[in-house]
């Protein structure tokens, strides 16, 4: 049989890491063996559904480069097929309808009691006529639900543990967990990867592929991902999106790696791309302890592949970035950019961190702030410089540091009096690659001006 597995988020809102991974081991062990990824957006609750949350989810997968293999479906388009397939339960003799909701309410109060509705044995003939109701599963008595899952082990669980739970609401809607199994039997869905959360769902789930005499998939519950603190992640964490990760300039290269081991491992293997995951991955290898967000392990990461692209590359990104905000670099930069790009990649985390960075060779933008930087004054005539660098013929770098160096030299100065005003008067901050290439980035003509405007 061929393996197919499916990642199935709720559009209740933006696709985070804990998502993404899920997604990610999905696709990766249907890659690994020879089978399908199918993507499912469980959106019958109509109610917490986003429409901007579907965008959300797939842009997201886009970028980190996960692909479904057959047309993405949406659940809502089957709820005839779910609520048909509760009915067939009832006709069965293994699903009731539940006309009282308060009885459950009560049964709360009792400790270690789970709910058995008074309804659950009783004939059709005496349901009561106009009234709402639910249709809930016939939880058989003193039975042990066994798993073998693929990632915890040997798991069990008494029935007598498990609720006679709601399949349809009283709105005649499908709840997520009848939904998922008749979506999963229609797919042929073969094995199931979903967070360790869903454990107690499983065991629930367990009986309607028993009771439909549908061959149960292959289970593997993965550890949740905790916070920087080991706590589960919540929204009050602010945990950034999988979208608010390439807005702030992150590549999708660093995140997939950082996924990747986030549980999962292969030997002492820290960098991993897609391709290489896809020949190796085994579900097996993935741990049983929560794994925590590492802020630090991303930034290094994409510090590695951001070296890694080729300047091209970013230099595109670059552009993409100013297209976006309506801005360009200064004219005739590109060329000297590309060749000075690597100074400037070497002292940045993200694309965002490199734009910021290169601020100072944005058109028509206000790089220096005259209020919070005072710009000091060398000790000789600033006309005298401006002088000697109009006559560098062969402006490039080896020419400009020999005309500096002669003019400290035969000033009298320091290279802090004349390299710090150079650096704050050209870029708007003490902190950037050397003042050579600075210089020859820029361009002659470029200097010359910024250096005339301010002195």
């Amino acid at each position: 049989m061929k393996t197919v597995t499916r990642f199935a988020p709720s559009p209740s809102g933006d696709l985070h890491l804990g998502g993404a991974r899920t997604a990610l081991f999905n696709y990766l062990y249907a890659k690994s063996n020879n089978g399908d990824f199918r993507i499912r957006i469980e959106d019958t609750d109509i109610e917490r559904n986003k429409r901007e949350a579907i965008k959300s989810i797939l842009n997201g997968l886009e970028w980190l480069n996960i692909k479904a293999d057959r047309k993405i479906i949406f659940q809502s388009k089957n709820i005839n097929n779910h609520l048909n397939f509760a009915e067939s339960l009832i006709c069965k003799g293994i699903a009731y309808k539940c006309f009282d909701e308060n009885e459950r309410l009560k049964t709360f109060k009792k400790k270690n009691i789970k709910f058995r509705s008074k309804w659950r044995n009783v004939n059709e003939k005496h349901y009561p006529k106009n009234k709402k109701f639910t249709i809930r599963l016939k939880i058989p008595d003193n039975y042990e639900i066994k798993i073998n899952d693929l990632v915890q082990g040997k798991v069990a669980v008494n029935s007598n543990e498990v609720d006679d739970y709601i399949l349809v609401r009283s709105n005649q809607t499908p709840t997520f967990l009848l939904a998922s199994v008749v979506d999963d039997i229609s797919m042929g869905v073969t094995d199931i990867i979903r967070g360790d959360d869903h454990l107690t769902n499983t065991f629930r789930q367990f009986f309607l592929y028993k009771m439909s005499e549908t061959k149960l998939p292959n289970f593997a519950h993965i550890p949740l991902i905790l916070n920087e603190k080991g706590e589960k992640l919540s929204k009050r964490d602010n945990v950034p999106s999988l979208l608010d990760f390439k807005r702030k300039g992150y590549l999708s290269q660093a995140i997939v790696n950082y996924l990747l081991r986030l549980g999962w491992s292969y030997g002492n293997k820290e960098i991993l791309d897609l391709d290489f995951s896809k020949k190796v991955f085994n579900i097996k290898d993935v741990g049983k302890s929560p794994s925590k967000i590492d802020k630090k392990k991303i930034d290094f990461l994409n510090q590695f592949y951001l070296k890694e692209v080729s300047v091209n590359k970013i230099y595109s990104d670059l552009n993409k970035l100013l297209i976006e905000k309506n801005q360009e670099f200064i004219n005739g930069i590109d060329a000297n950019l590309l060749r000075f790009l690597p100074d400037y990649v070497e002292r940045s985390v993200t694309v965002n961190d490199l734009y910021g960075q290169l601020n100072f060779i944005i058109k028509d933008q206000n790089y220096l702030n005259k209020e919070k930087q005072k710009i000091p004054k060398i000790n000789i005539e600033n006309k005298k410089l401006l002088h000697d660098l109009e006559k560098v013929k062969n402006w490039n770098l080896e020419n400009i540091k020999k005309c500096l160096t002669n003019f400290i030299k035969t000033h009298n100065l320091n290279f802090k009096e004349i390299g710090i005003p150079l650096r704050l008067i050209l870029t708007g901050t003490t902190d950037s690659p050397s003042i050579y290439n600075v210089m020859a980035l820029l361009g002659k003509k470029e200097v010359l001006n910024r250096l005339e405007k301010l002195w």
